[in-house]
């Protein structure tokens, strides 16, 4: 980064006026704009008791440039100036009020318009050092090392005239400088490319491996490559024949608007509040390890391949059209929101963990596979002419509404106050594991298979005139009756039993007493649950004062607050 134009301010006093800062250190000299008037105080840069609105401006030579300058004591509207129309008096700057307040503001032909806004804080506004960073039509704002504000604007595109104004009152400047911009240290970047072979992006050798702003607008036949080490707020409007092939650690801020006719591979360490909106003819991947408020909007004839890595996926809405393959995988998925349109296979992975609020809408004409380890509050809108295949480990508060011509396949192990509304022409299949509580809603022909707990209840609604055929099997658990034995008052014993029909207790409180005693055991205080199987500990002293028959009984509760007795019987203490 080279200096073209600096100014420290250390010289001799002087009188205020349109001349009063003098020459800068690199020789350029200060001139008044708009009539606005200044001096040297103190080795600092003192502008504009007045007129308002006004200020001094110089000549870099540069149009795209790096600003940076410090301001103290704010007696009033601070301004400084990035583009100067010397000849008309319109200008773009940036100004910051006493209440912390700055912008980004143009004034042109009598008008004022304001680019952008950041509601800072008076403390910030009491001194410190701003810098810009200006690349063509980009505009980025920091204060203080903390990117602000940025803005987007054609006015005065290409002036060269910089300065220092204040709208009201006085300011107080020191350290100017104007520096070239060069990609390996801005962090704004503009790219318009155009080829016929192999183009080449790589902003990895930069020393902050930073790319803030970046605008990628790239038509290719054959190849692209591009390889920034860690982007933010970015915009890709690509168009490529060939393969195209973006590779980052970290993304936020991000929009993709890309048509390709062939490949596009996109790979991310991070995504963080990205809209990736996708043309392709051929295949589309985006893989990364971390996705947070992403929106995808996609559009293929080929595969479309979205992987979030490792990690997990927030707030998410993907908007998928292809008329061949949809593969996505994640690990977590947080807050999603889902609308797939597929003419070929759609498949969703959730990995090994966890998907939680989870909203999904799909329309295929061939197949969907969706699956998942742990799923919480789902609803699923599915509308499918070819296999629809549902797996999940547990599945809770769920709504499931799908609609399928052909085959239909739902294998939870554990589902729990579920609302399944299911319309099918082909074959149905329902695997539930152990449902506890479900309501059915039947439209058609079917044959239903549930699993009941203990006391739990099931409620059935059969539409229009339909037989309901209810076979309870030999394994269904009901109340264990007449669980009677004999023991010896002081002895230690271990009574043990399973709880049948559930594959995971975890969450579940068990209880149990003998009647007319004191005597109460509880889960984690005398009771253990080990593989499915419950285990009550009686020490010597919790009998030695005992004799005679005694009711027992055990009962549990789930993390829904259902309870079921499990077990009643006598007990003979001699």
């Amino acid at each position: 980064m080279t200096t073209i134009l600096n100014d420290s301010f250390n010289r001799a006093n002087t009188t205020i006026s349109t001349t009063g800062l003098g020459r800068a250190d690199t020789g350029q000299t200060w001139q008044s704009f708009n009539s606005g008037r200044g001096r040297i105080t103190n080795n600092t840069a003192e502008v504009n008791l007045d007129p308002d609105d006004a200020g001094l401006v110089i000549n870099s030579g540069l149009s795209n440039f790096i600003l940076q300058v410090k301001f103290l004591t704010p007696n009033g509207y601070l301004q400084i100036i990035l583009k100067a129309d010397t000849s008309r008096g319109d200008y773009l700057f940036i100004e910051g009020n006493s209440s912390g307040v700055w912008g980004i503001t143009s004034y042109g032909s009598g008008n004022w318009q304001s680019l952008a806004r950041y509601n800072g804080t008076v403390g910030e506004r009491a001194s410190g050092t701003i810098k810009a960073v200006v690349n063509n039509n980009l505009i980025d704002v920091f204060l203080n090392d903390k990117n602000i504000m940025s803005a987007t604007t054609t006015f005065l595109q290409g002036n060269t005239y910089q300065g220092l104004a204040t709208g009201q009152g006085s300011q107080v400047y020191d350290d100017y400088s104007v520096s070239e911009f060069t990609v390996p240290e801005t962090h704004n970047s503009s790219l318009n490319v155009k080829g016929t072979g192999k183009i080449n992006v790589n902003a990895t050798v930069e020393k902050k491996q930073i790319i803030h702003n970046t605008t990628l607008s790239i038509n290719s036949i054959n190849v692209l490559n591009a390889i920034p080490k860690r982007e933010q707020s970015i915009n890709f409007n690509v168009t490529g024949k060939g393969l195209i092939v973006a590779n980052t650690n970290r993304i936020k801020s991000a929009v993709l608007d890309i048509t390709i006719s062939s490949n596009l591979i996109l790979t991310v360490q991070k995504l963080i509040q990205v809209i990736i909106e996708t043309y392709g003819k051929g295949l589309l991947s985006v893989n990364g390890q971390i996705t947070k408020s992403t929106n995808f909007n996609v559009l293929g004839k080929s595969t479309i391949f979205v992987n979030s890595g490792n990690t997990k996926v927030a707030t998410t809405t993907l908007q998928l059209n292809t008329e061949s393959k949809l593969n996505l995988q994640f690990i977590k998925i947080i807050n999603s929101n889902a609308d797939f349109k597929s003419n070929g296979n759609v498949f969703i992975f959730a990995g090994d963990s966890k998907s939680i609020f989870v909203t999904m809408s799909f329309i295929s004409k061939s197949g969907l596979a969706v699956n998942t380890k742990r799923t919480a509050n789902v609803r699923l809108n599915t509308i499918t002419k070819g296999l629809f295949t549902t797996n999940s480990q547990k599945l809770l508060l769920s709504d499931l509404s799908p609609k399928s011509t052909s085959l239909f396949d739902l294998q939870p192990s554990v589902i729990r106050l579920a609302q399944v509304l299911f319309e099918a022409s082909g074959i149905f299949n329902i695997h539930d594991g152990e449902p506890i509580i479900g309501i059915i809603n039947l439209n058609a022909k079917r044959e239903l298979y549930v699993y009941l707990v203990a006391q739990q209840s099931l409620e059935i609604y059969v539409k229009a005139k339909r037989n309901l055929f209810v076979q309870l099997r030999g394994d269904v658990n009901v109340t264990m009756e007449n669980q009677n034995f004999t023991m010896y008052s002081g002895d230690t014993k271990y009574i043990r039993f399973p709880i049948e029909g559930i594959s995971d207790l975890s969450g579940l409180s068990v209880s149990w007493f003998i009647r007319n005693t004191p005597l109460t055991k509880r889960t984690n205080d005398g009771i253990t649950i080990v593989n499915n199987e419950v285990q009550i500990k009686l020490d010597p002293e919790d009998t030695t004062k005992l004799s005679g028959p005694y009711y027992h009984e055990c009962s549990v509760t789930d993390n829904f607050g259902n309870h079921s007795k499990v077990l009643t019987g006598y007990i003979s203490i001699k």
